[in-house]
C-alpha cells in the first residue's frame, strides 16, 4: 500500500461527489492534506492512533497551502482547536504520535451554481459508502503496526442511529460500518474489504465531537488512554 495508489482509487470512487485540489499539476488531485503532510511518516510509524474527521472542507486553495495551514497550526478552527494543549503534542510534535486524516477525500463542489458550498453538513449515504474502502484502509494498515491502536472517529457523522451498532471494538465498529456501506453500495465487494479482517480485537474506537466544537466539550485535554 502507498499514498499514491490509495489517492489514485480515491479519485476513481470519488471524482463523481468531491473535487480536488490544486497540485501544480493539470489535474487537480482528490486527497487528503493531513496525509500529504505526513506522508514519509504514514506506512513506517506505530501509530499509538488515529483522529478521524469528516472532509476538508470546501476551502479554494491548493495542497500546498492546506499542508503549510496544518504544519503550522493555523487556519480554520478545526486546525486551531487540535493545534492546542495534549493534542498538539501528539500530533505536532518532535516525534508525532498520532495520526490525523479525513473519511471523505478532496473538497467539496457545487451541486447548484446558484447555491454556496456548504463547508460542513452530511455529505451523503453514497459518498460516505463510496469513500469506506480508502480511510477503512488507512485505519486498517496501522491496526497491523500497533494490535492497541485507538481511533477518535470526530463527528456525527459517524455515529449510527442505533446506539448498540457504536461499538468501542475497533473491529466490531468497521464491521458494523462494511455492512452499512455493503446496503449502500451494491457494488461493494466482500474482497474490497478483506484488509478489515486483519484488525486486531484489542484495537480500540471511541466516538467525540467534531474538533470545532470541543470549547464547548471539554475535549481539549487529548486522546484518553487505550
Amino acid at each position: 500500500m502507498n499514498l499514491s495508489d490509495l489517492e489514485a482509487k480515491a479519485a476513481e470512487i470519488l471524482g463523481n461527489f468531491m473535487g480536488g485540489f490544486d497540485a501544480g499539476i493539470s489535474d487537480k488531485i482528490i486527497c487528503c492534506p493531513w496525509l500529504n503532510w505526513r506522508k514519509n511518516l504514514l506506512f513506517e510509524r506505530k501509530w499509538d492512533g488515529i483522529l478521524l474527521m469528516q472532509d476538508w472542507g470546501n476551502e479554494s486553495q491548493s495542497l500546498e497551502d492546506a499542508i503549510k495551514n496544518i504544519a503550522n497550526g493555523n487556519g480554520d478552527s478545526t486546525i486551531k482547536s487540535l493545534c492546542r494543549d495534549s493534542w498538539k503534542s501528539v500530533i505536532w510534535g518532535s516525534n508525532p504520535t498520532w495520526l490525523v486524516t479525513n473519511a471523505v477525500w478532496g473538497v467539496r463542489i457545487k451541486r447548484n451554481q446558484k447555491n454556496k458550498v456548504n463547508k460542513c453538513g452530511y455529505l451523503g449515504d453514497d459518498i460516505y459508502a463510496k469513500a469506506f474502502q480508502i480511510w477503512a484502509a488507512i485505519l486498517a494498515d496501522a491496526a497491523k503496526r500497533n494490535k492497541k491502536l485507538k481511533v477518535v472517529f470526530a463527528g456525527s457523522w459517524a455515529r449510527f442511529d442505533n446506539d448498540s451498532q457504536n461499538s468501542m471494538n475497533l473491529k466490531g465498529f468497521l464491521e458494523n460500518w462494511k455492512n452499512w456501506c455493503q446496503k449502500v453500495n451494491r457494488n461493494l465487494q466482500k474482497s474490497d474489504l478483506e484488509f478489515l479482517e486483519e484488525i486486531s480485537d484489542t484495537a480500540t474506537a471511541e466516538l467525540c465531537p467534531h474538533p470545532a466544537t470541543w470549547k464547548q466539550h471539554n475535549y481539549w485535554n487529548g486522546p484518553t488512554p487505550n
